[in-house]
């Protein structure tokens, strides 16, 4: 899993770069799924993650069985976090910013429960996100 974490932060560095973040991958979990479509949820994750901060950085936290993905960014109000996964939902955040389609959670949603694993967010509005990622 390590792996495929490092080649999505290979592919957002330019982002990373230009927004003078920080990017910390610790971890290693041996998943067995499909390598192609957990790729596709995650760069979803990463992709949010990188958007909605605008200083500090990510921690990508891997262990057997847990994914964890937590930023220092503009954080998501607390009635938008039970919606976030609703086909077309876009949060304060992202309507205010106009940086948000309403797809990429559900889409990450979708992806994640047909391979079998429980997707969770939390947050604070100024502190940042933590998104969670199990295996069933």
């Amino acid at each position: 899993m390590s792996s495929l974490a490092k080649e999505l932060v290979k592919k957002y560095s330019s982002f990373f770069i230009q927004k003078n973040l920080s990017i910390q991958i610790e971890g290693e979990w041996l998943v067995n799924s499909d390598q192609c479509w957990l790729s596709l949820a995650i760069e979803q994750l990463l992709n949010n993650a990188v958007k909605y901060t605008k200083e500090g950085g990510i921690l990508i936290q891997i262990k057997p069985g847990e994914i964890r993905i937590q930023d220092t960014g503009i954080g998501i109000l607390k009635e938008d976090v039970p919606r976030l996964f609703e086909h077309g939902f876009t949060g304060y955040n992202g309507r205010i910013q106009q940086k948000s389609t309403g797809l990429g959670l559900y889409l990450a949603k979708l992806i994640l429960d047909k391979l079998e694993f429980q997707i969770a967010i939390s947050s604070e509005i100024g502190e940042g996100t933590c998104v969670m990622i199990k295996k069933e």
